[in-house]
């Protein structure tokens, strides 16, 4: 991605607020330190920031963006950012406190890979 939506998606995740109906808390929920790094494209090499995951369910509507996604209750993550007709898409799995997974951004042709550590 672009370096400017780079730092639009380390925005999002640094400011998700979480919006749910009344669920069960999720095993996963909880601060996650995110370090995202490019392996394809013209992107940001890395980005680091913070992501909030409540009732296993993230959905966040910012100015510039819309981000939606969650955790499952086997630990698959699925997260899509949507900003005008550019969308990135994140993929993993949590195991204990660390996940990792891989992103895309086809608007943008860029990907790479992600991790988290729970704080």
């Amino acid at each position: 991605m672009p370096k400017a939506y780079a730092a639009l998606f380390a925005a999002a995740f640094s400011s998700a607020a979480v919006v749910s109906a009344p669920a069960l808390a999720s095993q996963h929920d909880g601060t996650w330190a995110v370090s995202l790094v490019t392996k394809a494209g013209d992107c940001d090499p890395s980005v680091r920031s913070r992501i909030e995951v409540r009732q296993g369910r993230v959905d966040e509507n910012l100015i510039v963006a819309r981000i939606v996604g969650g955790v499952n209750s086997n630990g698959a993550v699925s997260l899509q950012v949507l900003r005008g007709s550019d969308s990135l898409n994140a993929r993993g799995r949590i195991s204990g406190a660390v996940a990792t997974g891989s992103w895309s951004s086809p608007s943008k042709n860029c990907s790479g890979s992600w991790s988290a550590v729970k704080a």
